[in-house]
């Protein structure tokens, strides 16, 4: 968890100075580092599978289900 929270630390950080401004960079900050988050997880799980798992067969559940979460949440944050 400290792992986390050191990592996101920063983007919290820009995210409340930004929408304590005025400004919308704290929305684009949210959604650009959950949609960089995911993409790059999912690209690194492809680059570093072993060769005798290759090639890695990835579903589309966790990529649809991540969406509609995001879609879900972001909902509310837009509108407030």
């Amino acid at each position: 968890m400290a792992d986390a929270a050191g990592g996101s630390a920063p983007e919290l950080a820009t995210s409340m100075v930004g929408t304590f401004q005025g400004s919308t960079v704290g929305l684009g900050t949210i959604v650009g580092s959950a949609v960089f988050n995911v993409l790059f997880v999912i690209g690194m799980c492809a680059i570093c599978t072993p060769k005798e798992f290759a090639p890695l067969e990835l579903t589309w559940f966790p990529l649809a289900r991540d969406c509609c979460y995001y879609i879900l949440t972001l909902a509310p944050l837009v509108g407030f």
